[in-house]
């Protein structure tokens, strides 16, 4: 943009027509005491003579995040001074020039695009890598997490995870995603290099249905942010042959169902996993990631759940209630307490993150508890609970249920002394026929 500073001397023949035109506003403004003064500012001027002079050189602005060492598209006139005094002698050249693009996208472009180009070239997807980029770069402002819908991602995390990630922006969380995809790929593969190129389509398009202009667009038929951002994946294929590309809109697609089996679906959640983790560890300072073994007690778990054993509440409803040395406990319950010491140890656990991995949560548990001998024979090798007949008199209800063995060391007597309301007048506990 031009400012007072702009050096004259270098463009003389121009300056003198700007003089004669503003001798003619001037004369023309005596003529006529009634007409207005005229200001025309430098900038102004500046539209009118330098197309005129010789020495102007326009230079388009870019259109892409990716074109020309990753400039972005708002250009600004500025004068050039030549590289030195000898320069043959040559004035100034009049410009445009963008700004410095984000130090984000420079380095993501240095550590995960710059490196590959020549794999990316070979499969065909240099231009699908450019315009995944931009498209980032041109939305990414949004929110990572689709706040505004019953999106499956929203629905899988847990409140408190969501007000947190609501605060990522889609860029950071793209680019971070695909840092880690190709961190896993470069572990996994011995010719990393080949499959670097799918695996860098892949995050850059994992979310791309987050952005609302497509998501609430209605042209996708739904606003499931996996759902658009594979069909907008699509459509940036049309017209090409790429043998992998099915595999990446599956693994788009599927990368938060809960039953994906694909290796890059697994390896994109994976990826997706690590990136939230990290998101939430720059907002909850004192809390840390451990694996599940790692901070788990039988022990400790076990005496929380007894505290609440054989109580009811106003409505008659229990979580636990023991019986004849087995401690019965709801599903719900267990993975209930388990969350609630996960929160209380301040430990990031994917376990207990989402909702749908409720059922490896509950397999993590047992698999402990069993190694602790505090699980029941009557539990199957291969489930974590089984169905209950729970006799109250001459009726009985059907319940699942965890049964997790006690010992003299839990206070048995004193547990059962506990008991009130319906949990009272158990009569038995039965295995329940399939």
């Amino acid at each position: 943009m031009f400012t007072d500073a702009i050096v004259f001397g270098a463009a003389v023949t121009g300056i003198v027509g700007l003089i004669g035109w503003a001798g003619v506003i001037l004369y023309g403004s005596r003529k006529s005491v009634q007409q207005q003064e005229i200001t025309i500012s430098l900038q102004s001027l500046a539209t009118i003579w330098l197309p005129y002079n010789k020495y102007y050189e326009y230079i388009p602005p870019s259109t892409s995040a990716t074109e020309d060492l990753i400039e972005s598209a708002t250009p600004e006139i500025v004068i050039v001074s030549p590289a030195s005094p000898s320069a043959n002698n040559q004035p100034p050249v009049c410009q445009q020039s963008a700004p410095p693009v984000s130090e984000m996208l420079r380095l993501f472009w240095n550590d995960c695009v710059e490196p590959y180009q020549s794999a990316i070239a070979m499969q065909g997807v240099t231009d699908i890598v450019r315009s995944l980029i931009d498209l980032i770069e041109e939305h990414g402002q949004c929110s990572s997490i689709a706040l505004d819908s019953a999106d499956t991602e929203v629905v899988h995390f847990l409140a408190s995870v969501r007000d947190n990630l609501a605060k990522i922006t889609l860029r950071e969380h793209t680019y971070s995603v695909a840092r880690h995809l190709l961190d896993i790929v470069k572990e996994r593969y011995n010719d990393a290099g080949q499959h670097i190129p799918k695996a860098l389509v892949t995050a850059l398009a994992h979310d791309i249905g987050k952005i609302p202009a497509y998501r609430l667009s209605g042209a996708f038929n739904t606003t499931e942010h996996h759902l658009v951002s594979a069909q907008k994946l699509m459509e940036l294929f049309i017209g090409k042959d790429v043998p992998w590309l099915k595999d990446v809109v599956r693994a788009v697609e599927s990368h938060h169902a809960p039953a994906a089996n694909d290796n890059l679906a697994l390896m994109l959640r994976e990826a997706d996993r690590y990136a939230r983790r990290m998101e939430l560890l720059s907002f909850t300072k004192d809390y840390e990631i451990k694996p599940f073994q790692d901070w788990f007690s039988p022990a400790v778990f076990i005496e929380r759940v007894l505290k609440n054993a054989n109580v009811t509440d106003r409505n008659g409803r229990w979580n636990s209630f023991t019986f004849q040395g087995i401690l019965y406990t709801t599903t719900d319950h267990v993975y209930s307490t388990v969350k609630d010491l996960c929160n209380e140890k301040k430990i990031l656990d994917d376990l207990f993150l989402y909702h749908t991995d409720k059922d490896s949560a509950m397999r993590r548990i047992i698999q402990h508890l069993r190694k602790a001998d505090r699980i029941s024979s009557l539990l199957h090798a291969n489930a974590y609970a089984m169905s209950f007949n729970v006799y109250f008199g001459t009726g009985s209800k059907k319940f699942t249920l965890v049964p997790i063995q006690l010992t003299a060391d839990d206070n048995i007597a004193q547990i059962e002394a506990r008991k009130e309301g319906i949990l009272q007048i158990i009569k038995r506990v039965t295995l329940a026929s399939r």
